[in-house]
């Protein structure tokens, strides 16, 4: 029995990339389902972070380009 690759759409370049190949920016851990996949701004420009990086990482580094502009 083969293996199903589970695939997302990309919008930007409209193809589909396999999710099993896809790593997260800062951790390098393998994304395992689309929702598990974030925007890394304003810590990295490319690619995608995981949601544990996201609440750990990129929301407190938003948070704080928020307080320095306020």
């Amino acid at each position: 029995m083969s293996k199903v690759k589970s695939l997302l759409y990309n919008e930007d370049t409209g193809t589909y990339n396999s999710l099993d190949d896809q790593t997260c920016v800062f951790c390098g851990d393998t994304f395992h389902d689309e929702y598990d996949r974030n925007n890394p701004e304003p810590l990295a420009s490319e690619g995608y972070c995981c949601s544990k990086c996201n609440y750990e990482k990129v929301i407190p580094a938003r948070l704080e380009e928020i307080k320095k502009n306020a």
